[in-house]
């Protein structure tokens, strides 16, 4: 009878220590459980900032493109008005051409219209 109480206490001994194992088992898969979601959300977070990250220098480069468009365009006005500038000038220079040469004309007609005595003064 001794000896089945030894063995009933051996045997609770095992179980006992089963328990404690079990237990540590079940720690250690709810941690590593626990730490593959973190690994996961971090991942997640991760792929979340490169994605915000992306998005950014896609709006850089989208923003950089139009500012040469823009100071290329502002170029070719500036361009377009030097031109009209230029053209402007020489359409000036033109009028004040015709109209001196219309001037001129009309004093050499009242010259002489004046040498030959067609007005009395």
């Amino acid at each position: 009878q001794r000896k089945s109480m030894l063995l009933e206490s051996d045997k609770t001994a095992l179980k006992i220590r089963l328990d404690e194992i079990t237990e540590k088992v079940k720690q250690r898969e709810a941690a590593a459980f626990i730490a593959s979601a973190e690994r996961t959300q971090a991942k997640t977070a991760a792929d979340k900032a490169t994605a915000r990250l992306q998005y950014e220098i896609d709006a850089r480069y989208k923003a950089e493109e139009a500012v040469a468009s823009l100071s290329a365009q502002l170029e070719e006005v500036k361009d377009s008005q030097h031109v009209a500038r230029q053209a402007a000038q020489r359409t000036l220079l033109l009028l004040q051409a015709e109209v001196n040469g219309a001037l001129q004309e009309k004093e050499e007609k009242l010259v002489e219209a004046t040498e030959g005595g067609a007005i009395g003064i």
